[in-house]
């Protein structure tokens, strides 16, 4: 697991977490400058989401050394995470070391209604983290936010168009589609 979070009550909770999960906490990086971001999520009857976020970040982030990957890895990276100046280069030796390497790359955009405002400045950056992965996971809010797209064909089209070929796409209690250049299951 590469990320960052505090020394404080919630960063002991979900080093605990993850060390009870046998999840290998060693590409953390753990500051004491600031708090662990936390992000609430609040469902309705539908089940859809409202958010609420509380970030106090240090000034130095993600100071780790980029990992040994090999063939068979697999990274999973993104969120609005993937997009924040702060961490921007750091995440992308990443991505770059275990793509060269032979690592599976899974790109995740999770990027909500609350960064609407944000994301015509930051498109660029989504479309540079589709290129560089094998396999999109997204949903169809994330589809709606970042492109206006409303269905799982307009995603994919837009995956295609930035050197994607695989996507997973979620649509909720709905189900999940994935797009590929054999078909759509």
């Amino acid at each position: 697991f590469i990320s960052e979070y505090g020394m404080d009550r919630a960063g002991e909770e979900i080093d605990r977490f993850l060390g009870e999960n046998g999840v290998d906490t060693d590409g953390v990086y753990r500051y004491d400058a600031g708090k662990t971001a936390i992000a609430l999520a609040f469902l309705n009857e539908k089940n859809e989401a409202a958010y609420s976020f509380y970030k106090i970040y240090p000034s130095k982030r993600l100071e780790i050394d980029i990992p040994q990957f090999v063939k068979g890895d697999i990274v999973l990276f993104g969120a609005f995470f993937s997009l924040m100046k702060e961490v921007r280069s750091q995440m992308m030796a990443f991505v770059r070391a275990a793509a060269a390497n032979g690592a599976c790359i899974v790109y995740d955009p999770n990027i909500r209604s609350p960064h609407k405002d944000e994301i015509a400045e930051l498109r660029g950056l989504v479309h540079e983290n589709i290129s560089l992965s094998d396999i999109v996971r997204g949903s169809d809010e994330d589809f709606r936010t970042i492109f206006d797209a409303c269905s799982g064909d307009e995603a994919y089209d837009i995956i295609r168009r930035h050197g994607g070929s695989v996507l997973i796409y979620t649509r909720s209690s709905h189900g999940v589609d994935v797009f590929s250049p054999e078909g759509r299951i």
